[in-house]
């Protein structure tokens, strides 16, 4: 029997939410990992996972559209998302130092350290920096092209 769209809409995937900013605004970005690319954004948490549930139709539509097969939420077992890290006090002061550096939370801060390593090291991070970097560029252009 072939799966519809309202089968994968009611599966309860993992949902990844963090903060983020974006052109000096701060945002919520929510995201369904095992649904690649399926992410959404808003001002609030409330927000973000309200349109998280838009963007999921979508991603889902064009899913079976395109004959892409659509993997089944991961058993997580017993892993919450929340641990208990246990770290000698320099580091921490360290980790705290660096993610006011770079504007984040200490939660997300980490989070994307993890996931960095687990990715395979700074490659991300660099590939995001730079995507960051030709998007503020691609925005004074813009700037530049509206005042002629």
């Amino acid at each position: 029997m072939k799966k519809g769209i309202e089968h994968y809409m009611g599966l309860e995937y993992g949902v990844v939410a963090y903060r983020e900013t974006f052109g000096g605004e701060e945002y919520v970005v929510a995201e369904i990992p095992e649904l690649k690319g399926c992410s959404a954004h808003g001002k609030t948490a409330e927000e973000a996972m309200a349109a998280l549930q838009d963007a999921k139709r979508a991603w889902l539509e064009s899913a079976i559209s395109d004959r892409v097969p659509i993997p089944e939420p991961e058993d997580l077992g017993d892993f919450s998302g929340k641990m208990i890290l246990r770290i000698p006090p320099k580091l921490h002061k360290q980790a705290r130092l660096a993610s006011e550096r770079e504007g984040e939370s200490m939660n997300t801060w980490i989070r994307k350290a993890i996931e960095e390593k687990l990715a395979g090291g700074a490659g991300l991070r660099k590939l995001e920096d730079k995507i960051d970097s030709l998007q503020a560029e691609v925005e004074k252009l813009a700037k530049r092209g509206r005042a002629a």
